[in-house]
């Protein structure tokens, strides 16, 4: 999520910007994967739950080798709850996180727009407010979709018998329905907007 805060202590005088802040501080711009666009071509692996793994990793070979002597009825219940939290430990997937680097790594003109936002806000321009909520959303949202190939991502190299099989040792680009999932949307209170902007 990508939010900025204004903070202002007052008594009397400035009652109504406070309150004006106030409501500036429950819009909240998200930017991530929606459930609309979390389903894959044909993959039971939804975009979400790829991205979940590939942000948190799996366990490595070396725990699953220590797992492996745990009987059955020990270890049911907590390899269930594992692998609903973190996919399959059969699969060693080293971290490479997305959302938030990329959000850190355009801080800058994220927070620009934050504030432009929060400036058309305070002078009662409710469009120009919402446009600069916007213009954030899609910042985010693009410098995520940049991220799969950006150099200062650090990921790991694809495994040798993954680049075997899609020809690349960059991670996360062969079909690219993951970094087109995301997307951002604005949130004020009930009220939903989003875009699909940039590619």
């Amino acid at each position: 999520m990508v939010k900025g805060e204004i903070t202002v202590s007052s008594k009397n005088r400035f009652d109504k910007l406070k309150q004006l802040i106030e409501e500036i501080q429950k819009i909240e711009v998200y930017v991530g994967i929606t459930e609309e666009k979390a389903p894959r071509k044909t993959d039971p692996v939804s975009n979400a739950q790829l991205a979940f793994l590939h942000t948190r990793g799996v366990r490595s070979s070396s725990m699953r080798s220590e797992m492996e002597g745990y009987a059955a009825t020990q270890y049911s219940a907590a390899h269930e709850m594992y692998l609903q939290a973190h996919g399959s430990p059969l699969w060693n997937i080293q971290p490479r996180p997305i959302i938030e680097p990329a959000i850190s790594a355009s801080r800058g003109p994220i927070g620009d727009e934050l504030a432009q936002a929060a400036k058309a806000a305070m002078n009662g321009n409710p469009g120009e407010t919402m446009t600069h909520l916007k213009r954030a959303g899609i910042i985010a949202q693009n410098a995520c979709r940049a991220w799969f190939m950006n150099p200062n991502n650090q990921w790991a190299p694809n495994a040798p018998s993954t680049i075997a099989r899609k020809g690349s040792d960059q991670p996360l680009i062969n079909t690219g329905q993951l970094r087109r999932a995301i997307t951002y949307v604005v949130k004020t209170g009930e009220r939903v907007e989003g875009g699909d902007a940039g590619d």
